[in-house]
């Protein structure tokens, strides 16, 4: 506190002239002392106060960083689910495909079949026919060996 700089302010403003020694400087150094006393028990209240800030900070940044960490754990579990989601659906589509070739394949054994008994059939019947020329065949021979036997007799009988 400067006593010469408060004397000139007060003589300034009121144009009263007040000696260095007068009371009123004792106020003057008791509300000083008291605002002295005041600023450290603000400061010690602000540095209190700003550590409890400062740890409600770090709690706060432990949550957030937890609430990250629970962010990318859902996220990763939700990739998780939609990745098993679409093996099921390709799974599901596979049967599905293999469900309708198994059909097809069936359908197409028996028209293999169908066309193997057609054939057995025609297999049969022409060899049912073969045989049948064949006994026309040697039918026709007997009768053609007899006639020409016979010919030869009747020839031999008729000539000598």
């Amino acid at each position: 506190m400067d006593i010469q700089k408060l004397r000139t302010a007060i003589f300034e403003k009121t144009g009263v002239r007040v000696d260095a020694t007068d009371p009123i400087f004792t106020l003057v150094a008791l509300n000083e002392a008291m605002l002295d006393e005041c600023i450290v028990s603000f400061k010690s209240v602000q540095d209190e106060n700003n550590a409890e800030l400062d740890e409600r900070i770090g709690k706060l940044v432990e949550l957030r960083n937890s609430m990250v960490a629970a962010s990318n754990n859902l996220m990763d579990r939700a990739n998780q689910a939609h990745k098993a989601a679409a093996l099921k659906a390709a799974t599901d589509a596979r049967a599905e495909i293999m469900e309708a070739m198994h059909v097809e394949v069936k359908q197409a054994v028996s028209r293999i079949s169908a066309a193997a008994d057609e054939l057995a059939a025609a297999s049969e019947q022409a060899s049912e026919q073969r045989m049948g020329r064949w006994v026309t065949a040697t039918v026709q021979a007997v009768i053609g060996g007899i006639v020409a036997g016979s010919t030869v007799l009747l020839f031999m009988h008729y000539v000598q």
